[in-house]
């Protein structure tokens, strides 16, 4: 029995030496950059260069632009009320007015399982919110963490993180 022993013991020893020296030989394999964008494809995330992140950083320093609202027309100038698809946030004064510039529109898609800093990072790189927003926060605070509606949405630049929530956590009417 001793011997026995002995040998498997020396064998373990001899087979972890000889795999030890052949990968110390070896570089460890990196991920290529393709296996990086799948696999943050897969986890709903975005790659960005050094040159876009610093851009993104930039623009986030930069204070926001306030959209102001057009002035309300009297109640007798008014014509028929304007209905609004659910989803679309763009203020009911603006689809009043034709000759105004429209604000550009900006589609988001939320999919299913996606979690609530998911669809932050989206709305960020979509341009709807800045790198240093409040929305997961304001969502816990609302208690509407888990509530964020799977779908399309349609959102106008400048949208606030409060409207957003307002249409991305409210069912549409039946």
């Amino acid at each position: 029995m001793g011997r026995w022993l002995f040998g498997f013991g020396t064998g373990l020893i001899a087979a972890a030496g000889v795999l030890y020296t052949g990968w110390l030989d070896e570089e460890p394999a990196g991920a290529t950059e393709e296996e990086l964008r799948q696999a943050a494809m897969q986890q709903q995330l975005v790659l960005l260069s050094q040159q876009e992140y610093d851009k993104l950083l930039e623009m986030s320093k930069k204070p926001q632009q306030t959209l102001e609202k057009p002035p309300v027309p009297p109640a007798d100038q008014a014509g028929p009320p304007q209905s609004q698809p659910q989803g679309d946030a763009l203020p009911k004064e603006t689809a009043a007015k034709p000759d105004e510039p429209k604000p550009e529109l900006v589609t988001v898609k939320v999919t299913p399982k996606m979690s609530s800093t998911a669809v932050a990072r989206m709305l960020v790189s979509a341009g709807l919110l800045d790198a240093e927003n409040r929305f997961v926060d304001k969502l816990r605070a609302e208690q509407k963490l888990n509530r964020v509606r799977t779908g399309t949405y349609q959102f106008a630049k400048g949208t606030s993180v409060e409207e957003i929530i307002r249409v991305m956590t409210t069912p549409p009417p039946k």
